[in-house]
């Protein structure tokens, strides 16, 4: 059914306890689906919601709504260089996912287990945006100056609520071993969605 984020773009916008419980739904296997690739070692680096697959969705039930975690290719890029300094050639600009890169990320170029963690929050941004572009209105050289230089972030998304927002921020933490793991996230919109 295409890309999560085109989905938010022509999904209908009125908010009611269906449409909450789906977007809880599909964070909760976007976490489910995170924690499968980092149990088998392996760091995405390349999350967002233009890379999450929609299986099935019906605006009317959410337990038939599903969606799968994709698009490796950062991670395919990287998988003989140590990090993205260490890669070659014009691909790893193109690939390289600023808007959704954790400053540990953007200032080292090691991708990591928290790097993935601060990525799922602007994911997270994103759903709860109708699926905006992050950060829509900078270029990326001034969001990594932004983030590395004014410890900047998206700030809350204008339809999130309260326990996303919660989410959201935790995921943003500064400090990256602060940042909560996505067994735990998994948990949390589980029982969000069971509310």
């Amino acid at each position: 059914m295409g890309t999560l984020d085109s989905l938010l773009q022509l999904a209908d916008k009125e908010e009611d306890e269906t449409h909450t419980k789906n977007m809880m739904q599909m964070a909760r296997q976007i976490c489910s689906g995170m924690h499968h690739l980092h149990c088998c070692g392996v760091i995405h680096g390349n999350l967002a919601a233009k890379h999450i697959h929609v299986e099935s969705f019906d605006p009317t039930d959410y337990t038939k709504t599903k969606v799968k975690v994709g698009d490796y290719m950062l991670f395919e890029i990287l998988r003989g260089a140590e990090s993205l300094g260490g890669a070659t050639g014009d691909t790893v600009q193109i690939a390289t996912p600023i808007r959704w890169m954790a400053p540990e990320v953007l200032r080292t170029g090691l991708l990591s287990v928290p790097g993935d963690v601060w990525s799922f929050g602007v994911v997270l941004w994103e759903m709860w945006s109708d699926g905006d572009m992050p950060y829509q209105m900078k270029s990326d050289h001034e969001v990594r100056e932004a983030v590395l230089q004014e410890g900047s972030t998206l700030g809350n998304p204008h339809n999130g609520g309260e326990d996303v927002n919660e989410i959201i921020s935790s995921c943003w933490d500064r400090n990256a071993m602060a940042r909560p793991s996505f067994e735990g996230m998994e948990r949390e919109f589980g029982k969000l969605v069971e509310q």
